[in-house]
């Protein structure tokens, strides 16, 4: 039977799906999935940078840029400090505010977003349910969302200073 909050004909959604599939991952092994899934298209934006590099005659630079040595070291640089990465991307995606990109603004949901699509399916919305509280959130913490983000994207330049300092302090 049907989550009666969900309505009688509920079908799990692509959304509950995904929460439930990141709720039991370990955030490290996502975002190094992320990143050799598009390796690619990161090492085609070195090769546009390398050219770019080259006609303004930028030739060490290029070779230390375009050189495997370079590549595996920002790999192993990235695969240390995972949870740096981690905690700027998640700061991004909330400056974003996904909750009025999915249509949940702070005036109600708007026509047209995926807000309004998943509402017309599932009909009169229940108290207590997913949709009801991510409205909720959404008219409420419209502002807080981005603000948020900032803060952790600030929280996590600071921490990177204050790593670089000490670093310094200690190597002298």
């Amino acid at each position: 039977m049907a989550d009666t909050n969900y309505g009688p004909d509920f079908n799990e959604s692509l959304l509950t799906k995904l929460i439930n599939y990141l709720r039991h991952r370990n955030p490290q092994k996502l975002i190094i999935a992320f990143l050799r899934k598009f390796k690619g298209i990161i090492d085609s934006t070195f090769h546009k940078g390398i050219n770019f590099a080259r006609k303004n005659d930028l030739s060490g630079y290029i070779q230390y840029i375009g050189s495997a040595e370079f590549r595996e070291a920002l790999w192993g640089s990235a695969k240390k400090h995972i949870w740096i990465i981690f905690f700027f991307c998640l700061g991004i995606l909330l400056m974003c505010n996904p909750l009025a990109i999915a249509g949940f603004a702070s005036t109600g949901i708007v026509a047209g977003s995926l807000a309004a699509a998943w509402h017309s399916s599932i009909g009169s919305v229940a108290a207590g349910s997913l949709f009801a509280g991510l409205q909720s959130a959404g008219a409420t913490l419209s502002t807080a969302i981005p603000v948020v983000g900032a803060v952790i994207i600030g929280l996590v330049i600071a921490w990177g200073r204050i790593t670089v300092v000490k670093k310094s302090l200690m190597s002298t």
